[in-house]
């Protein structure tokens, strides 16, 4: 017996379905990866003080690469760390953006001081918070 669609999951269950259908292209899945990873990412970017310009192209590169990227994501439980490490951790976000008129390396180091002040059980948190949505 197969299992039911992504969309009839819940929790862990569901990201890891929506996983999968969106690597094989189902636009609705991709969304929900959206959704799942939006808040978080957009709250990182408000704490450190971003200007709505660049917070946008953050994000922009951030999904870009998730996109590109979506063979590294394993399970669903990977995915709020994966778009943490790539938008604050690695830098990979901020390859285009963070040395720009408006998004100096003042905001680069303030945005990643953000990610690093987020204890493991704030990362749980949040991710908690996601799978209730």
């Amino acid at each position: 017996m197969s299992p039911p669609p992504w969309w009839e999951q819940s929790g862990q269950d569901r990201v890891a379905a929506a996983l999968v259908a969106a690597r094989s292209g189902d636009e609705a899945a991709w969304d929900e990866l959206v959704d799942r990873t939006a808040p978080l990412l957009w709250a990182v970017l408000r704490s450190a003080e971003v200007g709505k310009e660049a917070a946008d192209r953050i994000v922009e590169q951030v999904y870009l690469r998730m996109v590109r990227n979506l063979d590294e994501i394993h399970d669903g439980s990977e995915l709020l760390r994966w778009v943490a490490r790539v938008a604050g951790g690695d830098g990979s976000a901020w390859s285009e953006v963070r040395y720009t008129q408006e998004l100096g390396p003042f905001w680069y180091a303030r945005i990643d001081r953000a990610f690093a002040r987020l204890s493991s059980g704030a990362h749980r948190l949040l991710q908690l918070i996601h799978l209730a949505a």
